[in-house]
C-alpha cells in the first residue's frame, strides 16, 4: 500500500472510530505528543481530545463524511489537506447540528511504519443549529 493509501486508510479508520465510539482505536491512529488546533480555542494535546471524546460519545452520535483533496508525502512526515462534513445528534432529541468546513493535518511515520495523526488544524464550523 502507498503512503498516500495508508493516510486515506487512517482517515477511513478515523471516521469509523468516531461514528462507534472508538477511543482506543482513535488513540491508536495518534501520536503520543498530538496537537489540536480549532477556532476559539488554545491548542491541546493527545489526554484532552481524547477526555473530550469519551465525555460527547455518551451523549452524541456522530456521522463523518470527507476525503483529502491533497496529500504530500516527504519521508516520514506528510500534511494533507481535508474537505469535512460531520453531523452530530444528541442521544436526548435535541438539535442536530451540522459541521463542515477544512482541516490540514501532519503526520507521522512511527518505528513500528504506520502513520499517526501528528498535528490537526480544524477549521470546521456551524452549518446550522
Amino acid at each position: 500500500m502507498s503512503d498516500e493509501d495508508s493516510i486515506r486508510e487512517l482517515q477511513r479508520k478515523w471516521f469509523q472510530a468516531t461514528m462507534n465510539g472508538d477511543v482506543a482505536e482513535i488513540a491508536d491512529l495518534m501520536t503520543d505528543d498530538v496537537v489540536f488546533l480549532t477556532p476559539g480555542r488554545t491548542p491541546f494535546g493527545r489526554q484532552e481530545f481524547l477526555d473530550s471524546f469519551k465525555a460527547m460519545k455518551e451523549h452524541v452520535v456522530m456521522s463523518c463524511d470527507g476525503e483529502y483533496m491533497e496529500i504530500v508525502v516527504d519521508g516520514d512526515l506528510a500534511y494533507a489537506i481535508a474537505r469535512l462534513d460531520i453531523t452530530v445528534t444528541p442521544n436526548n432529541g435535541g438539535n442536530t447540528k451540522q459541521l463542515s468546513g477544512n482541516a490540514l493535518s501532519v503526520f507521522s511515520r512511527l518505528r513500528d511504519g504506520k502513520w499517526r495523526l501528528a498535528r490537526d488544524a480544524n477549521l470546521l464550523t456551524s452549518k446550522s443549529t
